[in-house]
């Protein structure tokens, strides 16, 4: 029975290895922003990937700021049609 789990981890750990190399493959070229990401207290190598694959590099693309509320993207549009009138 342990011979079955030890070898279950291993073939964990080799297909953990195989991804890990795939992320750095297809992270090459990012290099740079990777290196800018991790100037940020906290954000390691894996997280700046992360964060590169998530919201790209290009933050132009987006037209109009947005921000979370409870779960959902809000726009600025909808912040203000949202607020409460003034008394």
């Amino acid at each position: 029975m342990c011979t079955l789990h030890l070898e279950h981890i291993d073939h964990l750990t080799d297909m953990i290895a195989r991804l890990d190399t795939r992320i750095d493959e297809a992270s090459l070229p990012f290099v740079q922003q990777t290196a800018l990401l991790e100037t940020i207290p906290g954000i390691g190598e894996r997280a700046a990937q992360v964060i590169i694959s998530e919201i790209g590099v290009e933050m132009a693309r987006s037209p109009q700021r947005r921000t979370w509320r409870r779960g959902r993207v809000v726009s600025g549009e909808q912040r203000i049609r949202r607020q409460a009138p003034l008394r």
